[in-house]
């Protein structure tokens, strides 16, 4: 009788252990269920974060040939300005000849 007695303190001390055992498994579970949400978010973020950047890129790159083309239209008016002034000397030089002549 006193062994019973015993063994159902133990079942006791048992019930009492698996009880709380599965309040740390039950509040484990919920940690891990809140760290699998925020993964989730912060994965999302992280999408719209690296589509946000080849964007970016993208828009570099547009800007970089914009850039290009306007130091090219630079270089070609720069040119015909140049060619503009011989011609306009050319010009003046025989006017001025023609009135010499004259």
């Amino acid at each position: 009788l006193a062994a019973l007695g015993e063994t159902r303190a133990n079942l006791s001390d048992v019930t009492m252990h698996l009880q709380t055992t599965t309040q740390l498994l039950t509040s484990a579970l919920t940690d891990l269920n809140d760290t699998r949400l925020i993964l989730e978010e912060t994965r999302r973020e992280l999408i719209n974060t690296q589509r946000d950047l080849n964007a970016t890129k993208l828009s570099m790159t547009e800007s970089a040939a914009v850039l290009s083309s306007l130091q090219l239209n630079q270089s070609n008016t720069r040119q015909l300005l140049e060619e503009t002034r011989d011609n306009l000397n050319t010009t003046i030089g025989v006017l001025q000849g023609n009135v010499t002549d004259m």
